[in-house]
């Protein structure tokens, strides 16, 4: 009834446009008033609200028109975007807390790093490519031994996910399977293709896409675009290995383009990379290429991440060195 009277109160400008569409929007929101499904076009940012919805609102608080009438103009209102209704997303689980990390190697360092995941509870890691480091020529990659360094600090099931990096490609069809056996222990984790090459996975309600670009196949732009596009998970995170030289604190070469950052800015994703021996971070970025910052968002400590804006960062700490 209170519903009524505030459609009461609106239609006889006891409380103004505003106010009442803010109230229509949170009961929309909970879910307290369910409204059919209904196409909206984009938002001009006018607030104004035609005459004859109102005059309905009036005329529906009276009794003098049915629940269905009254409905109809609040379609209207979301349809020409008057009324901006979110859409619910899957979320993370709560207090979900994810270990990003590259560059590793196998040595006391890497060991460190990874029980400083484990004491810091981490319930996850997203490794952004170069497990093992061969000390010279004669040297051969031990994929052996870096899964055993991983699994007698985190356990042999622990959901630990990899995206290829530059020194892992001659042994990865070994690394691979490695990693098809500890997600086979792990059945809450749900991943689709070519595992850490291009692929997309979710796991406790996050979404997340591994790629390779400039390492091992192709086509990874649109294959990023094709999965963000109507995502409905509200965390997502694009994971690959290399980066532009814009886009860390090293001189790294600029290797796998533009198209991959733009397209999962566009999807509302989180950039994770590695490869330079650093840690860094942009600021909220609306267009990456040119590195344009939102100025909505622009203090360094604050981050906004949706559709057409986010950032990127660099955490190729796992223990190899720091430069």
């Amino acid at each position: 009834s209170w519903i009524k009277n505030n459609a009461g109160w609106w239609a006889t400008d006891q409380i103004d446009d505003s106010s009442f569409l803010i109230g229509i929007q949170y009961l929309i929101k909970e879910g307290i008033m369910v409204i059919p499904s209904t196409e909206t076009s984009e938002s001009t940012g006018s607030q104004e609200v035609p005459s004859w919805i109102k005059n309905n609102a009036g005329w529906w608080a009276n009794g003098q028109i049915d629940d269905n009438a009254f409905v109809f103009g609040i379609q209207w209102l979301i349809s020409n975007g008057i009324i901006i209704v979110e859409e619910k997303l899957i979320p993370t689980d709560a207090n979900f807390r994810v270990a990003f990390i590259g560059d590793q190697g196998t040595q006391p360092t890497s060991v460190a790093v990874l029980n400083l995941i484990k004491d810091e509870g981490a319930q996850m890691v997203l490794h952004q490519g170069d497990l093992y480091y061969k000390i010279d020529y004669r040297d051969v990659i031990d994929v052996d031994a870096w899964e055993r360094m991983v699994s007698n600090v985190l356990g042999d099931d622990f959901p630990y996910f990899v995206t290829i990096g530059g020194h892992d490609v001659d042994a990865w069809d070994e690394y691979q399977q490695k990693f098809y056996d500890r997600q086979q222990k792990n059945p809450d984790v749900v991943c689709t293709g070519d595992l850490g090459v291009k692929s997309f996975c979710t796991y406790k309600g996050l979404f997340f896409i591994q790629v390779g670009p400039a390492l091992k196949g192709s086509g990874y732009s649109s294959f990023i675009e094709n999965q963000l596009n109507n995502n409905d998970h509200l965390w997502r995170i694009c994971s690959w290995a290399k980066n532009m030289t814009e886009m860390q604190i090293e001189q790294k070469p600029n290797t796998v383009g533009w198209e991959v950052y733009e397209n999962c800015k566009n999807g509302g994703a989180i950039i994770a990379t590695a490869h330079a021996h650093t840690y860094s971070r942009t600021k909220t970025l609306i267009d990456i290429e040119n590195q344009i910052v939102d100025h909505e968002w622009s203090e360094p400590n604050k981050l906004r991440v949706k559709e057409g804006s986010t950032f990127v960062f660099v955490s190729g700490l796992g223990g190899q060195s720091i430069r």
